[in-house]
């Protein structure tokens, strides 16, 4: 019998964190620079029961499939990264709870099955660049540099406001030609994966280097999304490849944020950006207070118009008074059209949330209520049932005034 070779790290977390962290986040730790096969420019995860790597262009390969899944006590995989599952070892790895902690065992056996070639199999994963170093990775994700710690609230903030617009479905095809909500999805999750690689570059002292136009290659956004399936499926996976760009950017220390990195960036095929920038820039700031919330603002209008521009579409407005009503007194003499923004439609009352419509049409009393700003007698017009302290009235007029895009007569 072949011995099987065992690797253990000490962690200080409870077993049930420290199985979600080294299952849920296995690629922020994975050391994908030196043990994978794609290098840094992909991602690893688990998905439907198999340990899959994939590149940033969707190239994919299966390294195990778990036949034992026991959170938070045990795991087992039949191993076989870059061959056929007829060539698997057996890795099993526990989580014992400590008095600091939980310590992680990880057991590689069944080299009898290789035969003449099971020594030399074994002493692949035995060496100082095998499983030890593996362990080390995850040890270091378990207890992350202080140095990223400011911002990353903001970022984990504004990656909530994404998923949440995102999940909220209910999105129209673009009408300029755009990317169309999945589309947005598959590029920021691309987005994701290529910083992401920048990190694994910056822990393992390579030479990081960032571009992002693989991440705007329709063809390589349409895969992703084919390959995910489902919307919904979609959004997972770019849930999944974000928890990897939080956790590596908080195993970076001050140093390495701080390191300048070539950039090469390009909006609408015009470069933005071509020089190097420190990381904690890009991959915290620019991130967190520009890139993820222009993708949120690019959602809201695709729910509402299909479309990425401020001006409304004339598609959706009236020609002419004839069936129109006032939107405040519901008179018939409508004199005024008032598009509205699709982004600023939405607005809050009694804890729900509520939506205008894309315009609003006035009668000529209401129109000068409105443009001499008398709100009182406005508000006495539009009170609505149920709405004894006028919440609803004033949060419609509020969101009315924020979204209006300006008065148009209509011909008489």
């Amino acid at each position: 019998m072949t011995t099987p070779v065992l690797r253990a790290a000490d962690v200080a977390h409870g077993p049930e964190r420290t199985f979600a962290m080294f299952t849920d986040h296995i690629g922020a730790w994975w050391p994908l620079a030196t043990h994978g096969l794609f290098g840094t420019q992909g991602t690893v995860g688990f998905e439907d029961g198999r340990l899959v790597e994939r590149s940033l262009r969707g190239d994919e390969c299966v390294w195990a499939e778990a036949t034992t899944w026991e959170p938070p006590h045990r795991l087992v995989l039949q191993w076989h990264p870059g061959r056929g599952t007829d060539e698997a070892s057996e890795v099993e790895v526990r989580f014992i709870a400590t008095e600091t902690g939980t310590r992680v065992e990880i057991e590689h056996r069944g080299w009898e099955r290789f035969g003449v070639d099971a020594a030399q199999r074994r002493s692949s994963y035995a060496g100082p660049s095998a499983w030890g170093f593996v362990l080390d990775h995850f040890a270091h994700l378990a207890e992350p540099s202080p140095g990223a710690r400011e911002g990353l609230a903001d970022l984990a903030t504004a990656y909530d406001a994404f998923f949440a617009e995102a999940e909220a479905g209910g999105f129209f095809a673009p009408s300029d030609g755009g990317w169309d909500a999945a589309q947005t999805i598959a590029h920021v999750a691309l987005n994701d994966i290529a910083m992401a690689a920048v990190a694994r570059d910056l822990i393992n002292r390579g030479e990081p280097a960032f571009e992002n136009q693989t991440c705007q290659d329709r063809a390589v956004l349409d895969a992703l999304v084919a390959r995910c399936g489902t919307f919904e499926d979609l959004v997972a996976f770019a849930r999944a490849q974000s928890r990897i760009a939080l956790d590596l950017s908080g195993r970076l220390d001050d140093e390495q944020l701080a390191a300048p990195v070539p950039c090469h960036l390009t909006h609408d095929g015009d470069v933005v950006l071509d020089r190097p920038m420190p990381w904690g820039q890009i991959a915290i700031v620019t991130q967190a207070a520009r890139h993820l919330p222009a993708h949120v603002e690019q959602l809201t209008k695709l729910r509402f118009f299909g479309s990425w521009s401020d001006e409304p579409d004339d598609e959706w407005l009236p020609e002419s008074a004839v069936g129109q009503s006032c939107a405040i007194c519901q008179g018939q003499d409508v004199a005024w059209l008032h598009p509205l923004a699709a982004d600023k439609v939405g607005f809050r009352a009694f804890g729900q949330g509520y939506t205008l419509p894309t315009f609003w049409t006035l009668c000529r009393q209401c129109e000068d209520l409105y443009v001499d700003r008398d709100d009182e007698a406005f508000l006495a017009l539009m009170q609505q049932p149920d709405d004894a302290d006028d919440e609803l009235s004033r949060s419609s007029l509020a969101a009315f005034r924020a979204a209006d895009l300006g008065a148009r007569p209509f011909q008489a």
